[in-house]
């Protein structure tokens, strides 16, 4: 059970134990012609799919960047379990490589240090690509100007 001399607040906890944290998507699935809730008003060409894979991609990269500072910063807290907080596929991935060694502490520390820093990278990319995609909307949009 979480105790309340965990550094990272409760907001944060709150967060990843109501389906948006561990295992959850995000974003629900949709079909790639349905337009996301939000966009029921707006023109068909100001709708395009890569914005909500965009959209999915930064949303579930922050959620992951989340759950590994939650661990960093909780890693030393005896009796604080972090293999319990990873994303499944985190999970299976660190299980097939190591299938028979006993999860150490530092173990999962180095792999989630690993980890935060491959998702920090994909994060920035797609923060990049989101913001070239609003530029060019905006000069669409504007007519150049």
């Amino acid at each position: 059970m979480i105790k309340a001399n965990h550094r990272i607040g409760w907001g944060l906890l709150a967060w990843m134990m109501m389906g948006v944290g561990i295992g959850a998507s995000v974003v629900p699935n949709r079909q790639p012609t349905e337009k996301p809730p939000g966009y029921a008003g707006v023109p068909a060409i100001f709708y395009v799919r890569s914005y909500q894979l965009l959209e999915e991609g930064i949303m579930d990269t922050t959620r992951r960047q989340a759950i590994y500072s939650y661990i960093i910063a909780n890693i030393s807290t005896p009796q604080f379990e972090p293999i319990r907080y990873l994303p499944a596929d985190d999970v299976k991935e660190l299980r097939s490589m190591l299938p028979d060694l006993k999860l150490s502490k530092e173990v999962i520390l180095e792999f989630v240090m690993s980890k935060m820093a491959e998702n920090s990278k994909r994060q920035s990319s797609y923060t990049t690509m989101w913001k070239g995609k609003k530029d060019s909307l905006t000069r669409v949009v504007t007519l150049g100007k």
